[in-house]
């Protein structure tokens, strides 16, 4: 992971940038000619896993299911890379602040980890701390 990496995966400033907003988008100055084998291997076992439920002779309902539980899983691994490149980036720049503290300086830093929104209208303790993760709506 770096800043100008030829790997569009592995480039932090164009795989955190923003396609749908031109605000939130990072050009970069190099191109991106690289691949990451383990990254293409990655999609490729995804894109086999699709393709073999798509030429399977399952029940449709079952079909259903498992095409679901593929989108899932594709979904929570992209969103897994997401938050390692995100943490990453953000670990480099708090070492980058802590390394200007001196003794007039303090950081202040804010966990944003908590559950934003119920999942019910009144949940008990057991249910609202028993949850992981952010919960929100896309």
């Amino acid at each position: 992971m770096s800043e100008g990496s030829f790997v569009a995966d592995h480039c932090s400033g164009h795989a955190l940038s923003d396609s749908k907003d031109c605000e939130l988008r990072s050009y970069c100055s190099h191109d991106h000619s690289l691949k990451c084998s383990q990254c293409e291997s990655l999609s490729d076992v995804l894109c086999c896993i699709e393709r073999y439920l798509a030429e399977s002779k399952l029940a449709h309902e079952e079909l259903e299911d498992l095409a679901y539980t593929h989108s899932q899983a594709v979904k929570a691994i992209q969103s897994w890379k997401a938050h390692q490149l995100r943490s990453a980036r953000q670990d480099t720049a708090r070492t980058t602040w802590l390394s200007a503290l001196n003794e007039t300086k303090v950081l202040i830093t804010q966990d944003w980890a908590m559950k934003f929104l119920p999942a019910k209208y009144r949940e008990s303790q057991s249910d609202w701390w028993g949850k992981r993760g952010i919960s929100y709506d896309h």
